[in-house]
């Protein structure tokens, strides 16, 4: 870990509950506050309550999907949802399947099961420089 952003507001989205747990711990020692959703319905609901600064969001879900849950996003009204970083977590990370996830508006992806040298990759390209601590 070459960095923290403890100032840095993430959202992850997983609708297994041990999923949210293993992403948290990972995500745990970049010091960032993090906050979990169970479903892309939750997600979208969170975003318009919360400024985050990066949504990791898994891609099948019960009630609303990774993708459509992206695509309302930037369907709402304001700029910071149009440049909110979404980042597809998926174990589908196929030709096809990531044009499906730029054209709903996802800026990036994370392979399941996440590695660590992924997640430092996808932190260090998305979240905002200011908030990135050496």
């Amino acid at each position: 870990f070459t960095f923290t952003a403890p100032l840095a507001r993430v959202l992850v989205v997983y609708d297994n509950e041990i999923n949210q747990q293993v992403a948290k711990a990972l995500l745990e020692p970049y010091e960032m506050r993090i906050d979990l959703a169970s479903n892309g319905q939750e997600a979208l609901e969170r975003v318009q309550k919360k400024p985050y600064d990066l949504v990791f969001m898994d891609h099948y879900m019960p009630v609303m999907d990774g993708v459509e849950a992206t695509k309302r996003i930037r369907g709402l009204e304001g700029e910071r949802y149009k440049h909110l970083p979404v980042i597809a977590l998926t174990a589908d990370a196929v030709q096809g399947v990531r044009e499906e996830f730029f054209a709903a508006g996802m800026n990036d992806f994370a392979s399941k099961p996440i590695e660590m040298e992924d997640v430092s990759r996808v932190l260090r390209k998305w979240l905002p420089k200011e908030k990135l601590c050496r």
